[in-house]
């Protein structure tokens, strides 16, 4: 059984990728399609947290592999 080493090419990784372009789609046809702004700006804050907190993991496995 191999580990995930934090490769960005890993097919998890990948996996969230796309789910979060889909989730960047969603919000800009919410846009398009007039939804309320706040719930709009709720979605976009979320993606991003999520986003940031890929980054930081996949760097502190990074950093625990080659530590």
């Amino acid at each position: 059984m191999e580990h995930d080493d934090g490769n960005p090419n890993h097919e998890g990784w990948s996996q969230i990728r796309s789910a979060l372009q889909l989730a960047k789609h969603t919000v800009v046809h919410g846009i398009l399609q007039g939804y309320q702004m706040s719930v709009v700006m709720n979605m976009m804050g979320a993606i991003g947290t999520i986003e940031i907190c890929m980054s930081s993991l996949r760097f502190t496995m990074m950093v625990k592999r080659n530590g």
